[in-house]
């Protein structure tokens, strides 16, 4: 049975919200002993970055249910870039490139979260593991600016799948973690941190979905 574009950019918009409900859980767990006093004794220790659960190093305190929901919700954004193979008119060499750069970053950071709890977090250094996420948003950068635009339905999908690419890694961190010291400046890890870039998964999902809706019906294809 022939998938149409239509249902590819649904398909992949359905696995990138259930990839942002899933990390937005794993926060939840995270915080839930805060929920009652942000001064009782298991929340203050959660506000140690030796509770962080996506991809971590050591030392690190394991939080296994946050772990696996994070971790499949990360292979789910992965996978949901499987829907840039309906996109229309690239070329064969653009597609694969963008694809291979797109999942990249999500894969091995899903599949690192999820093995945590077992290895006690990720090898080698912090620093270094910078670096190459920094080269690979650089590279999704890159597919950006080197996609033609006119197709503007594509591009406008392409760039929606972009931001959580993005927001999985570092950024997200560092946009987290100004909103949420705002609230907070004592602590280390303020209470609620993870839950923006979930949030703005789950919109960037519902916008990639509502593009391919008008798309259809204006009558123009999927």
């Amino acid at each position: 049975m022939t998938i149409s574009s239509r249902d590819r950019w649904l398909g992949g918009a359905g696995l990138l919200l259930l990839g942002g409900l899933l990390m937005g859980a794993a926060a939840i767990v995270r915080w839930l002993p805060c929920l009652d006093s942000k001064q009782d004794a298991l929340c203050v220790s959660r506000q140690s970055r030796t509770f962080d659960y996506i991809a971590p190093f050591a030392p690190h305190q394991s939080l296994p249910a946050a772990s696996v929901l994070a971790g499949l919700g990360l292979l789910l954004i992965a996978a949901s870039g499987l829907m840039l193979i309906g996109r229309r008119r690239i070329k064969p060499w653009l597609s694969r490139l963008t694809l291979v750069i797109m999942m990249t970053k999500p894969l091995i950071l899903g599949l690192w979260t999820l093995v945590s709890p077992v290895t006690g977090g990720m090898p080698g250094s912090a620093s270094a593991w910078l670096v190459a996420e920094i080269v690979i948003d650089l590279g999704v950068a890159a597919v950006l600016l080197i996609t033609p635009n006119d197709l503007l339905d594509d591009y406008r999908r392409l760039l929606l799948y972009a931001v959580p690419i993005w927001l999985v890694g570092w950024v997200g961190g560092v946009l987290d973690k100004l909103f949420w010291s705002l609230l907070n400046e004592s602590a280390e890890v303020p209470p609620g941190s993870g839950l923006i870039p979930p949030l703005i998964i789950i919109g960037c999902a519902i916008g990639i979905a509502v593009v391919t809706r008008n798309a259809q019906n204006a009558g123009l294809p999927a």
